[in-house]
C-alpha cells in the first residue's frame, strides 16, 4: 500500500482546490493568463497553495520579488490553470466469462492492462463472472473492430494447457426486468434464483417464498411469474426517502446555522519514523471520509474537521482531550482501540457530544452512556444475531450440524445455543461429530428432495484443511454454511466454495454496483493508494460512518425515524437499537452472504 503520511489540511486541499476559483481580476501577459491576487492580513505562500493550489516555487516563478517574503497589500500573479478539453472516449461493454482475468481481457482486445484498471477500478479488488467491464476504443485495437461489427466475434484463445478454447466477445444486451403491469410481479429471467430475486427487491428469501406459497423445494423457472408485492412498493419508498434526504440536506444545513463540526481521533502514529503499517488502515477510512465531506460538500453541507493524532498512548488521549475546541464539536468519530473508548466516552457524556465508536465490537461504555453509536457487533452480540435468523433464512433447508471433536469455547457455545433455538423453534435438524472414518455416516443424513445445508462447526485453518478433501468425496449435492473467518482462509476457501455456501457478515460490498465504482473512481483519482482485497474496505467504512452521521446530526428532528431503519450503504448496513436505558445504541444489521459455485 503507497500510503504517504497526511497533514489533514492539506487532504481536504486535494478535493477541493476547484472551490477556489473566484472572480480575482485577470492579466494576460505574453499570452498566458494570470489572476492577479492581493495579498491579506497574516497570508503567506501556504494560504496560496491552500487557494489555488500552486506551490513556493511557483509562485516565485511568476513573483521574483516574493522570494523575499510575502506582504499584506502585495499584489501577486497567480498562473491560470486551463483546463484540458478531452475527446469523448468510446467504450464497448464486455461480460467476463468464466475463469476470465484482467489479463486476459487486455489481450483479446489489444489494449493495456492499465486502461481498464482506469475505467474499471474495481477489477483490481475482484473480477466475478458475469461482471461488466468497460474496454475503452482505441484505434488499431481489437476494441475498435468490436465495437463497429454487429455481429459477436470469436475469438480463438490458447490456455496454459495448450488446449484451444472459443471465447465469444459480444456486446452486452440490456438486462431487463420484466414486471407485468404495475402491480408488483415479477418474470423469472434465465439463470436467476430464489436469492438472487429476493436480492433484487431488498427482501429476504423467506419473505418471497412467503408470497408464492407454490414454489416447491425452492425450484423456480424461466418465465413463471413470482409476486413481490407489498415488498416492491417498499423499497420504492426506500429509494425514494434516500433521494429525498440527499437532495434537501441543503436545507437542513441551512437551517442548522453554522458549520457542522466533526472530530476524528484517530492512530495515524505521525510521531513515529516512516510509515507504521499498523496505521494504514486508520489512514484509509479518514480518506473515505473526506470523500464522504467532499460529496456533502456539494450538497451545500458546510463542515469543519478537528483530527487528532491519538497514537496508542494513553497519555496522547488525555492530552487530545484537553483541547478545549473538542468540547464544541457536534460529534466525535473515534478512538480506535477498546482501552481508550472509556476515557473518550467519559469526556463526550460530560459534554454531551455523541461518540460513534468505529472499529471496537464489544465496549463497556455502550451499556452506561446513551450518546454512543457502536457501529459493529462481534462475538456474542454478533452470534446473537445469527442464531435469530438462522432458523428463518434456512426453514425449508435439510440442516445438518457437523462437530468435531477439538474444543472451542466459542464454537461449543455457539452450537449449543444455535441447538436450543432450533429446538424452541421446533426446526427440524441432524447433528454429527466428522471423523474423517465417517464420511458414510454424513452422507446418511443427506436427502434428495431439499437443499442439505452442512454447518461446518469449525475455525481452524488446519482442521478444515484437512477435513474439506473427505467432505468433498460425498457424493450427494449439498451446501455449506460457515463464518467470515473462513474468508481469510485462502487455501481452504478454494476447496469449501466449490459448494453453495451461505455465511454471515456485517460487511458486504457488490463491485459492480454503479454507486462502489464511483466511490472507487472517486478514491483512487484522489489518493495514491492501493485498494485492499480484505474485507472489511477501511476506506468504504470511514466513509459509510461518516455520512451516515452528519445525515443523522443534521435531521435532528428525524433521527428517532432514521435510526429505527435498515439504511444501507457502500459496504455496510445501519439499524441501530437502543441496548438499555442508560445506555447506547449498537448496530445489529448483518448480511446473509451467498456464494454460488454456479
Amino acid at each position: 500500500m503507497k500510503i504517504n503520511k497526511i497533514i489533514f489540511s492539506l487532504l481536504l486541499t486535494i478535493l477541493s482546490v476547484s472551490l477556489s476559483a473566484q472572480n480575482y481580476p485577470q492579466k494576460t501577459i505574453n499570452g498566458k493568463k494570470f489572476y492577479e491576487y492581493t495579498m491579506e492580513k497574516a497570508e503567506g505562500f501556504y494560504a496560496l497553495y491552500r487557494k489555488f493550489g500552486i506551490k513556493q516555487e511557483e509562485v516565485i516563478q511568476y513573483n521574483p520579488e516574493a522570494k523575499d517574503g510575502l506582504k499584506l497589500g502585495q499584489k501577486v500573479l497567480i498562473p491560470i490553470k486551463e483546463e484540458k478539453q478531452e475527446t469523448k472516449q468510446e467504450f464497448i461493454e464486455h461480460v467476463t466469462l468464466k475463469k476470465q482475468t484482467v489479463y486476459s481481457i487486455s489481450k483479446i482486445y489489444n489494449v493495456p492492462v492499465d486502461s481498464i484498471y482506469k475505467y474499471n477500478p474495481e477489477t483490481k479488488v475482484s473480477l466475478q463472472e458475469g461482471a461488466i467491464v468497460k474496454i475503452p476504443v482505441y484505434e488499431n485495437s481489437t476494441a475498435k473492430k468490436t465495437a463497429t461489427a454487429e455481429k459477436v466475434e470469436k475469438v480463438e484463445k490458447e490456455t496454459k494447457n495448450d488446449k484451444s478454447e472459443i471465447v465469444q466477445i459480444y456486446k452486452k444486451e440490456p438486462r431487463t426486468i420484466q414486471l407485468d403491469g404495475k402491480d408488483g410481479f415479477h418474470t423469472v429471467q434465465q439463470g436467476e434464483t430464489l436469492f438472487s430475486i429476493a436480492q433484487t427487491y431488498n427482501i429476504s428469501t423467506t419473505e418471497l417464498l412467503d408470497l408464492n406459497p407454490f414454489i416447491k423445494d425452492n425450484k423456480i423457472s424461466e418465465g413463471e411469474i413470482l409476486r413481490v408485492t407489498p415488498f416492491l412498493q417498499k423499497q420504492k419508498e426506500v429509494q425514494q426517502a434516500e433521494t429525498y434526504t440527499a437532495s434537501h440536506l441543503k436545507k437542513y444545513a441551512d437551517a442548522l446555522g453554522r458549520p457542522l463540526k466533526i472530530a476524528y481521533l484517530l492512530p495515524f502514529m505521525l510521531d513515529k519514523e516512516g510509515l507504521d503499517v499498523a496505521a494504514g488502515k486508520f489512514y484509509e477510512f479518514y480518506q473515505g471520509s473526506l470523500i464522504a465531506i467532499d460529496s456533502l460538500k456539494k450538497q451545500g453541507v458546510s463542515i469543519n474537521l478537528y483530527v487528532y493524532d491519538t497514537d496508542r498512548s494513553d497519555d496522547k488521549i488525555q492530552k487530545v482531550l484537553a483541547h478545549p475546541e473538542l468540547q464544541t464539536v457536534d460529534f466525535i468519530i473515534g478512538p480506535a482501540y477498546t482501552t481508550h473508548v472509556k476515557p473518550v466516552s467519559e469526556f463526550a457524556k460530560a459534554n454531551n457530544i455523541r461518540l460513534i465508536v468505529p472499529f471496537s465490537i464489544h465496549p463497556d461504555e455502550t451499556l452506561v452512556n446513551p450518546n454512543i453509536f457502536q457501529c459493529n457487533i462481534g462475538g456474542s452480540q454478533f452470534e446473537d444475531e445469527v442464531i435469530s435468523r438462522f432458523p428463518y433464512d434456512f426453514a425449508k433447508k435439510n440442516v445438518i450440524l457437523l462437530k468435531f471433536a477439538s474444543k472451542s469455547t466459542q464454537l461449543e457455545s455457539f452450537s449449543q445455543n444455535l441447538t436450543d433455538k432450533l429446538n424452541a423453534v421446533g426446526m427440524p435438524f441432524h447433528s454429527v461429530t466428522y471423523q474423517a472414518g465417517n464420511i458414510a455416516e454424513i452422507e446418511n443424513l443427506m436427502v434428495d428432495n431439499k437443499e442439505n445445508l452442512l454447518v461446518i462447526l469449525n475455525k481452524n485453518h488446519g482442521e478444515l484443511l484437512s477435513a474439506m478433501p473427505n467432505l468433498n468425496s460425498i457424493s450427494k449435492t449439498y451446501s455449506i454454511f460457515g463464518f467470515s473467518e473462513w474468508l481469510q482462509m485462502s487455501k481452504t476457501l478454494e476447496e469449501i466454495l466449490t459448494h453453495n455456501t451461505y455465511l454471515y457478515s456485517q460487511f458486504q460490498v457488490k463491485y459492480d454496483d454503479k454507486n462502489i465504482k464511483n466511490f472507487l473512481q472517486k478514491y483512487t483519482s484522489a489518493f495514491d493508494n492501493d485498494i485492499s482485497k480484505n474485507i472489511p474496505h477501511y476506506n468504504m467504512l470511514g466513509f459509510d460512518i461518516t455520512y451516515y452521521f452528519v445525515e443523522l446530526a443534521l435531521m435532528k428532528s428525524e433521527e428517532n425515524s432514521i435510526i429505527s431503519k435498515h439504511k444501507r450503504m457502500l459496504q455496510s448496513e445501519f439499524y441501530f437499537n437502543k441496548i438499555s436505558n442508560e445506555g447506547g445504541y449498537v448496530n445489529k444489521s448483518i448480511f446473509l452472504i451467498n456464494y454460488n459455485n454456479k
